[in-house]
């Protein structure tokens, strides 16, 4: 495997796993029903979604096991994701 997608893939897990844990565990009483669950993260690992249309192009069925009103934080997410990228 090429070592700038192992980092890039490293890097941003962390950066994910970082915003979890300050955004989302201290509002989410289960992390599993949130935007980063742990499957959704290796999602946005494995895609690197830019855009809410590319997000949409995630699985229904793991998207439909997120509760509602993450909108924002789907966005901040996808700034990161965006930022990480360029």
């Amino acid at each position: 495997m090429d070592w700038c997608l192992l980092i890039y893939k490293w890097t941003s897990r962390i950066l994910l796993l970082e915003y979890r844990r300050k955004k989302i565990e201290p509002i989410m009483k289960d992390i599993q029903r949130s935007i980063l669950s742990d499957q959704l993260l290796e999602e946005f690992v494995r895609r690197k979604p830019t855009t809410k249309k590319e997000f949409f192009e995630f699985p229904l069925a793991l998207r439909d096991q997120i509760e509602p009103g993450q909108g924002r934080l789907r966005d901040e997410i996808l700034d990161i994701v965006e930022e990480f990228s360029t």
